[in-house]
């Protein structure tokens, strides 16, 4: 049992956080109030930790942006050859996909976790990418202007 310096009730040890510097490893507040005090303390500070994080955002995002930039421009569409990096596209096709490698870098995914994504990945023009994907999945347009490729697909 310990007494939490804080709310100054007599508490379970396991209600106390760990801390390996004090005699007897714990802290001196219980965990409600030491998360109380955590809570306080970001919300009387809470524009130093959004800038802090927006700088790490930034840095994070620029970093992937640049490898990305990297991978583009070392590797032009597979099938027609354009290189125009504003065209091109990652095209899942091996593996099992977690998520666009877009949507990876909007949510801050590591670099490490994007590049082992862009591994099960080819790089399409946006062009080439949408006919294979509608051919892929047999989409009703491919199915119009391609009848008999279809077919033979579900055959």
């Amino acid at each position: 049992m310990k007494t939490c310096s804080n709310c100054k009730e007599n508490k379970n040890l396991d209600l106390f956080g760990k801390k390996t510097n004090a005699k007897d490893g714990k802290q001196s507040r219980c965990l409600t109030c030491q998360r109380e005090k955590v809570k306080e303390h970001y919300n009387n500070n809470k524009t130093y930790y959004k800038e802090k994080a927006k700088r790490r955002n930034s840095n994070h995002t620029k970093n992937v942006r640049e490898y990305l930039l990297s991978v583009l421009l070392e590797n032009p569409c597979v099938d027609c050859g354009e290189a125009d990096i504003r065209c091109l596209q990652f095209d899942h096709v091996r593996g099992n996909k977690v998520t666009e490698i877009s949507n990876m870098v909007r949510r801050f995914f590591p670099l490490e976790v994007i590049k082992l994504e862009i591994e099960k990945c080819e790089v399409r023009c946006a062009n080439c990418h949408l006919k294979r994907t509608a051919e892929q999945f047999g989409w009703w347009t491919h199915a119009l202007v391609y009848p008999l490729a279809t077919d033979e697909l579900k055959g």
